[in-house]
């Protein structure tokens, strides 16, 4: 899940989430009008492997600071800096030989249904 800054940095985030759509990867980007912190702890509560924050310092150097859920401990979350290209190349590599299923909601959170 990619998780834009701001709206300025949206832009950037829905290139590498295209990217990643073409190389067969399911990604989606949380646009709504809530908090940095509440989008990441959302994407925890919906076992999101992986969440890459896209600000400023992102889209200028295009690279990516990633959560990753499996390497995490409560309360010590793990990040790396990696390019698009590296993360896609990780997550390839972690679902090779499993079967693809497309993402069926629309590719912002925005967009998709809540059920309350």
């Amino acid at each position: 899940r990619f998780v834009p800054v701001s709206d300025r940095n949206l832009a950037f985030a829905e290139t590498v989430c295209a990217r990643f759509s073409r190389e067969g990867i399911r990604a989606d980007i949380d646009d709504r009008e809530e908090s940095v912190n509440k989008k990441i702890r959302e994407a925890g509560m919906d076992w999101v492997p992986y969440v890459a924050v896209v600000g400023d310092r992102e889209a200028e150097t295009a690279t990516l600071t990633v959560t990753i859920r499996s390497l995490s401990e409560p309360k010590k979350p793990h990040r790396e800096t990696l390019s698009p290209g590296d993360l896609a190349a990780r997550i390839a590599e972690e679902t090779g030989g499993m079967p693809f299923r497309p993402l069926y909601t629309p590719r912002k959170i925005s967009k998709k249904p809540r059920f309350i």
